[in-house]
């Protein structure tokens, strides 16, 4: 089993490893021309690991557990995205993104969410469980063309928080 850490040339479009199950920062990082994607035993996107990997239309990873920061940012095309065994969101995962098929994130197990993870995304929905004990500052700030409804089985206000809570339906 190895760790990828190397830049690919541009003309590659498909990448596919059972052997890989981690990630170096910024693996992937700026691979316009990346289509395809199948790790099926990596469980955690260090920095910037997608990184503006515009094109990229299929999207396979083991059950991921740790997004890290910019992990995802500029990923607009990736239809679905199993986010049910996270628990920790870096900053900007998904900031910025403004994703034409992916519309609904349901976090399952969801603890930790730095600031802007989710900055001028478009996403439609996003379920925050209760489990989510840490919110950093900003983490959505809606995207004009895009009302994103928030849920949370939370009943009372976790102490961090803050305003956020009030981005919230409650169920």
């Amino acid at each position: 089993k190895t760790e990828l850490g190397i830049w690919l040339n541009k003309n590659v479009t498909s990448f596919s490893s059972s052997k890989i199950v981690k990630l170096a920062p910024g693996a992937f990082s700026n691979q316009s021309d990346l289509t395809s994607i199948n790790l099926p035993n990596v469980t955690i996107l260090p920095p910037y690991a997608f990184y503006e990997c515009y094109n990229i239309t299929q999207f396979i990873t083991g059950k991921l557990t740790r997004l890290g920061d910019f992990s995802l940012t500029g990923c607009y095309l990736i239809p679905s995205l199993d986010v049910s065994g996270v628990k920790y969101l870096g900053r900007n995962v998904f900031g910025g993104n403004h994703l034409t098929e992916l519309k609904v994130l349901d976090f399952k197990n969801l603890e930790t969410m730095s600031y802007n993870c989710f900055w001028k995304s478009t996403f439609e929905k996003i379920w925050l469980p209760s489990t989510c004990v840490i919110i950093g500052e900003n983490f959505h700030e809606k995207a004009s063309e895009v009302d994103t409804v928030i849920y949370t089985d939370a009943t009372a206000q976790p102490s961090s928080w803050d305003n956020e809570w009030n981005y919230c339906g409650h169920t």
